[in-house]
């Protein structure tokens, strides 16, 4: 039978592996934990490796896709932008619009003021007016509505905010599909300075449209460009015309152009200059002034015995009577 230090050896023995035991029953629940925490977790927190870079590919890619969507715009943005640029484009051009220009200012002062008070000749403002519409984007119609000018094809371009014409630049801009320009000047054969105004108006391209046709056809037939049929052209040569015969052409022309002729306002002489017939003319009636003290060589029968006159837009000679009248 064991003795008491045999059973308390025996004791301390078993008491020792029983705590082994237990420490090494904790350890196995700790790491059983453990593994099931592992198992358990998250999905959403527990991505594996692939799933991230699946993930990142992913967001890669969208990332690519939306960077090519602004870079590659859509057809119908890029036809939506294409249709804004032609409208305004066609909103810039002066093509169908129509206008009229007078002379404002003579050496700076007003010039209904200065043809009133005798310091511009009286027929400043009458025979510088014109009107007329561009025709295309580089020929503008111009003329005007009076009876015996008739329109004239002009050549004309539009660059860097100015409008070239005749020796012209006319500043200009197009707001809101309306035609807007500032004063410009020039010089006439006085040496004096005319400033102009170009206003857009409305309803003049069908008048000159007309005259234009009427004139054509007139021609073709053999008329004057007032539609007139000659009195007696048969018996006039007009390549050949007595004094009497040139002058009564003339003053048939100029009466056809105003509301209120009187022959008295009227004096004529003829002359021969360069070869052609020429009348001069210098009017004396009512408003005449210093100005008009002068003879100025208004008409000519030319090569072909039409009758010419100075064309004051254009300063040079045209045709405005095919037959004696």
């Amino acid at each position: 039978m064991p003795n008491r230090a045999e059973l308390r050896h025996g004791l301390g023995k078993h008491k020792r592996a029983w705590i082994v035991a237990m420490v090494a029953a904790l350890i196995v629940v700790v790491v059983v934990v453990s593994v099931v925490t592992l198992r358990h977790k998250d999905p959403g927190q527990a991505t594996s490796a692939t799933e991230k870079v699946r993930s990142s590919k992913k967001v890669s890619k969208s990332h690519s896709s939306k960077k090519s969507a602004k870079v590659q715009p859509s057809k119908a943005s890029h036809s939506s932008a294409k249709e804004a640029s032609s409208s305004s484009s066609k909103s810039q051009s002066l093509v169908g619009l129509e206008f009229s220009a007078s002379p404002v200012l003579y050496n700076g002062e007003d010039v209904d003021k200065a043809m009133d008070e005798n310091r511009a000749p009286q027929n400043t403002v009458h025979d510088s007016f014109f009107e007329g519409y561009f025709k295309s984007s580089n020929i503008v119609r111009t003329g005007t509505s009076s009876m015996y000018v008739y329109p004239t094809d002009e050549h004309y371009y539009a660059a860097n905010g100015y409008i070239h014409l005749r020796d012209w630049r006319i500043p200009y801009t197009i707001v809101n599909g309306r035609l807007e320009t500032k004063q410009w000047t020039s010089t006439d054969n006085t040496g004096a300075t005319i400033t102009w105004e170009l206003q857009q108006i409305s309803d003049v391209k069908e008048v000159l449209d007309k005259k234009m046709v009427a004139r054509a056809n007139n021609a073709a037939k053999g008329r004057a460009d007032d539609g007139t049929e000659p009195a007696s052209s048969q018996a006039v040569d007009q390549h050949n015309l007595t004094s009497a015969q040139l002058e009564h052409w003339v003053r048939a022309i100029i009466k056809t152009g105003s509301d209120d002729y009187a022959d008295s306002d009227y004096q004529l002489k003829q002359g021969n200059v360069d070869g052609y017939a020429v009348v001069f003319e210098k009017f004396i009636g009512e408003g005449a002034n210093k100005y008009q003290a002068d003879w100025e060589p208004m008409y000519r029968v030319n090569a072909d015995g039409y009758l010419e006159a100075v064309s004051d837009v254009l300063d040079e000679w045209e045709v405005i009577s095919y037959n004696y009248h």
